[in-house]
């Protein structure tokens, strides 16, 4: 797991019609493509109707970076969202999920409209994966906060209170490197809806860290589900650099 510095009563009781809605797998998948494509939709208007011109962020620009990276990171929060929602476990612990789902892709569109609009492709990157920090990554799977292949398989594979377990720590753990993503942002970024966005997301992927915590500890579940790899939180020495721009 990449990082940087920067039980209710009626958890026993049966989901409403509406959980169970969402959490039945075929209902979902259709949920969800049907989503991917007013996501696609979003992006698509966004580009063909922008133009690109002076007033506009620049391709290197961290308003763009920030834009893309935060893209790319959301959508592996909706992929374990999605995972989480096709175990059978714990309707409390699904409801992160279910709201982690909702929102991100909601913000997903949002941010590919507005590099649509600037005059981008939101699936063409324009420059390296957090190189608008100044640490430019071979790609978007090492950005802080990302599940890896070994714990995506583990939590694939992990049924119940495991998978339970294994969800709000990966998740946790992918919402701190947003955090920071989007706290560096909102000091570097130039356009006042970046800004705002960054912050917003900064202060709500903080207090959804909090509730997770809390959520864990009611439900007795681990901090450190096995399959889940915690790295050196002073690796990416993330503070450093933004002290040196200023």
């Amino acid at each position: 797991m990449k990082q940087i510095d920067e039980s209710s009563p009626s958890d026993e009781a049966q989901p409403a019609k509406s959980d169970q809605f969402w959490q039945t797998p075929t209902t979902l998948g259709k949920q969800v493509s049907a989503l991917t494509v007013l996501l696609f939709l979003a992006g698509s208007f966004g580009y063909l109707v922008g133009v690109r011109d002076d007033g506009n962020p620049t391709p290197t620009s961290a308003d763009v970076g920030f834009l893309y990276d935060m893209t790319a990171h959301h959508e592996q929060a909706v992929q374990l969202s999605m995972i989480e929602l096709n175990k059978q476990s714990n309707p409390a612990i699904q409801a992160f999920a279910r709201e982690i789902l909702r929102s991100q892709s909601y913000e997903i569109g949002l941010m590919r409209m507005r590099l649509g609009m600037w005059g981008f492709d939101p699936s063409k990157r324009e420059q390296d994966p957090m190189a608008w920090m100044g640490m430019p990554l071979i790609s978007s799977d090492a950005m802080p906060g990302m599940a890896d292949a070994a714990e995506l398989e583990a939590f694939i594979d992990a049924e119940g209170s495991d998978a339970d377990a294994l969800f709000l720590a990966l998740m946790s753990d992918h919402h701190a490197g947003g955090v920071a993503m989007a706290q560096s942002a909102a000091r570097r970024a130039n356009d006042d809806w970046v800004v705002d966005t960054a912050e917003r997301m900064a202060l709500g992927q903080a207090s959804e860290i909090a509730e997770m915590e809390f959520a864990r500890k009611a439900a007795g579940l681990p901090a450190d589900p096995e399959g889940f790899f915690a790295d050196d939180p002073e690796a990416t020495p993330m503070d450093d650099m933004d002290d040196a721009d200023n």
